[in-house]
């Protein structure tokens, strides 16, 4: 009977053990795409819906990463670009549309406080469908420089109130919208990056983790502004890059860098993400199960 008590005495100490070592660490969401309004496709809410509603039961689940911790509660959700999705065929009624695809879409389901369907606070970024020649316009632009005014979590904001950076257990975030560059739809993003990090981070080896919409390959983020942005970016301790656009998840390295394809979330689910120590776990997730973890190590 003491074996069998002394037993189950030490599997719940490494129970409790394994969900303090998760909560010690950073834990936080990353999802893309999901292309909320008038012309977003037959199942793309209610697909969307079913991904939020897992999202908001992730917390002490085992870790895919260490079967022996839980999950803590996420410090927010990020979304990197094509929030929403109008596709009118004319410009008549065209900012009506967006309109009602944030108050009515979005923002019900994304609240930028976690007060709506999904129970995280919210760090989201434009993507190419957010904007005129997209489908969100001015419209998107609008929505994101409000609730960058509502966040929480302390941030450092462009002057145009689009792009902006905040910090979490000493990792640097950096949203940077659609691209980091000079040119059309960038607005000014690279010249932010070089004004926060030369003044925003805490020291020069800060690790930084960057967010934007597009991809390295993609043929309308100008070359120059790529090269532009890696003469800039080589002297800092990137840790990672979330990209979305491509709805399919994967991995690359860019320059070195490892660069996550964040999934299409009605189609693809999203990325459960861990940090401690240096090391960076990423957790794809769709249907409420675990589907691959990369890891990556970054220095301090």
């Amino acid at each position: 009977m003491r074996v069998k008590s002394f037993m189950f005495h030490l599997v719940v100490m490494m129970l409790l053990c394994g969900s303090c070592w998760a909560e010690s660490g950073l834990t936080f969401c990353v999802v893309a795409d999901t292309h909320i309004g008038k012309n977003q496709g037959a199942n793309n809410e209610a697909q969307n819906k079913a991904e939020i509603a897992d999202l908001n039961a992730l917390v002490g689940k085992r870790a895919p990463w260490n079967h022996m911790a839980r999950i803590a509660r996420p410090e927010g959700v990020l979304i990197v670009g094509d929030l929403t999705e109008d596709k009118p065929r004319n410009w008549q009624g065209y900012f009506s549309e967006s309109k009602q695809s944030w108050r009515h879409g979005f923002n019900e389901l994304f609240s930028v406080d976690g007060t709506g369907w999904l129970k995280y606070p919210i760090y989201e970024g434009f993507g190419n469908h957010d904007l005129a020649h997209g489908s969100g316009g001015e419209t998107s632009l609008e929505q994101i420089r409000l609730r960058n005014l509502l966040r929480k979590t302390p941030i450092n904001m462009s002057a145009d109130g689009l792009h902006y950076s905040w910090d979490w257990n000493g990792i640097h975030f950096v949203n940077l919208n659609l691209y980091s560059g000079k040119g059309e739809h960038s607005y000014n993003s690279l010249a932010f990056l070089k004004e926060d990090l030369r003044t925003n981070l805490r020291h020069p080896k800060q690790p930084i983790i960057l967010c934007h919409h597009y991809n390295h390959k993609w043929h309308t983020w100008p070359q120059r502004d790529r090269n532009r942005s890696w003469g800039f970016l080589k002297n800092y301790n990137v840790a990672a890059i979330f990209v979305g656009h491509m709805h399919k998840p994967s991995r690359y390295k860019w320059n070195g860098i490892h660069t996550y394809i964040v999934p299409k979330l009605a189609t693809y689910g999203y990325l459960a993400c861990y940090i401690k120590d240096g090391n960076l776990l990423v957790a794809m997730r769709k249907g409420g199960k675990w589907k691959k973890v990369w890891r990556t190590k970054f220095s301090y």
